[in-house]
């Protein structure tokens, strides 16, 4: 019975990718995901918890892009238990149909003398993607396509009108 408890929870520990967990610190969610138009810039939060019984100091950095993916703060220490949002945002706009694809990084170590001086971190994914440019919601090109269609079938409609009147005119004038 104890073996079939134990692997039902493992099997259900593995199905909550919502909290990522390392020794001394938990981190929510476990992996970021940004959309943004083309030429915009856009934010994220992430929930960083120290869940030991230490006072700890915390870390936050991209692994990679740091002149176009900010965080804030980057340093901060928290209380046991206590916990803390860090803003993850997205400083130069990017051309569309872009993806960038790394890492946040969360470390942890304890700030007491008299703990052990292991540090713990963790890894979570982001990824940032621009769609494509837009007018008024709708695709750039789907934009244009509409428009030069829409123009096509207004200069048929108004040719046909043209060649109406030009029609009942000429049976006018031969009557």
């Amino acid at each position: 019975m104890k073996r079939v408890l134990t692997a039902v929870t493992v099997f259900f520990s593995l199905l909550s990718p919502m909290l990522a967990h390392a020794a001394g610190i938990e981190v929510t969610p476990a992996r970021l995901t940004l959309i943004v138009a083309a030429g915009k810039t856009g934010e994220l939060e992430l929930a960083v918890r120290n869940p030991t019984a230490d006072v700890q100091v915390f870390e936050v950095y991209p692994d990679s892009f740091t002149d176009t993916l900010s965080v804030e703060p980057k340093s901060f220490t928290l209380e046991a238990g206590a916990g803390r949002s860090v803003k993850i945002s997205l400083q130069k706009p990017l051309e569309a149909n872009q993806k960038l694809q790394t890492d946040i990084s969360v470390v942890a170590s304890a700030l007491s003398p008299a703990a052990l001086q292991a540090n713990s971190g963790i890894k979570i994914p982001i990824s940032v993607e621009v769609g494509q440019k837009t007018f008024f919601g709708i695709p750039r090109a789907w934009f244009y396509s509409g428009t030069v269609l829409y123009g096509i079938v207004v200069a048929i409609f108004l040719s046909a009108i043209g060649y109406y009147y030009w029609q009942k005119r000429k049976q006018t004038e031969q009557n």
